[in-house]
């Protein structure tokens, strides 16, 4: 399950509309929409406001589950999480990958 296949499902959960996700957590409906579409990703501080309206892990959160055929043929699916942004001089850098490979 990816991170907007995620978010969709605990949103609904809630009963929580994209309109009144967004406004917990100081965004726009498009930005959770492309979200929940995977056509997006939230910044580091939106993340952790998820993680705390809907009292889940940032790993749960962001972690792929692996499918069956997946597991089946031994791949892996690997994230890479970076952020990035200006905040007081310090610097973080967003990078959103997933590579594939065999152990």
């Amino acid at each position: 399950m990816t991170f907007g296949e995620k978010l969709f499902k605990l949103r609904k959960e809630k009963g929580f509309s994209q309109e009144t996700l967004a406004e917990q957590i100081g965004t726009t409906r498009q930005a959770v929409s492309k979200w929940e579409n995977n056509q997006g990703f939230p910044e580091t501080e939106k993340l952790l406001q998820i993680s705390d309206i809907f009292e889940i892990s940032l790993d749960f959160l962001l972690k792929d589950e692996k499918s069956s055929d997946e597991r089946k043929a031994g791949l892996v699916r690997i994230p890479f999480l970076c952020v990035f942004g200006i905040r007081s001089r310090t610097f973080r850098i967003l990078l959103l990958c997933r590579s594939h490979g065999r152990l």
